[in-house]
């Protein structure tokens, strides 16, 4: 979803399943903060390190992990 007070773009992602789910984006998310995971959420930058989400990129596309019964909200 892309925002309409600034250039950033919004991918939520959600895993309902009882498993960890990786999404393959076909979007590059390097540069791009984690808003909330499945313990906190809001304004301020969740470091990857302290989190459960993972975001990999290989060749200009992400892959972002979530573990079982998780949301996470990355903004770029």
């Amino acid at each position: 979803v892309a925002s309409t007070v600034d250039a950033s773009a919004f991918y939520v992602f959600h895993n309902a399943g009882t498993t960890a789910q990786s999404f393959n984006t076909g979007v590059d998310l390097s540069s791009a903060v984690l808003l909330a995971d499945g313990t906190q959420a809001g304004l301020t930058p969740i470091p990857l390190g302290s989190s459960a989400v993972t975001i990999i990129t290989t060749g200009g596309a992400s892959t972002v992990t979530l573990p079982a019964l998780t949301s996470a909200i990355i903004r770029k």
